[in-house]
């Protein structure tokens, strides 16, 4: 498989086991789709700024953290960066939809 398919296959499947109770899910869409539907207790981090402003949102690079967007492809280049980054444990959770299935957890909106 090349490069490209490596990157977009990486998404945690549903049977896959848990996340961990202290795993931190970091949506990568934008503010109005965040605001349309998260993941409980997810964060917002827009791909946009994800450049700048995941030190601060993400501080501890031992944590896990569970990258989601609309379909898996914004969250493997998130997840991608955050690891080039020297973060230790960063899962492509895929869709916001996906990691929500995967935490047995509803979806919101603002």
């Amino acid at each position: 498989m090349n490069w490209f398919g490596k990157l977009f296959s990486e998404a945690v499947p549903a049977a896959s086991p848990a996340y961990g109770a202290d795993a931190l899910i970091i949506d990568v869409r934008t503010p109005i789709e965040f605001a349309s539907g998260h993941v409980q207790g997810a964060v917002n981090l827009p791909m946009e700024k994800l450049g700048h402003n995941y030190a601060s949102v993400l501080p501890d690079r031992a944590r896990r953290i569970v990258v989601c967007c609309q379909s898996g492809t914004r969250s493997a280049i998130a997840a991608q960066f955050l690891r080039l980054q020297r973060y230790a444990n960063v899962i492509n959770g895929g869709s916001a939809s996906d990691v929500a299935r995967q935490l047995s957890s509803e979806m919101v909106q603002l």
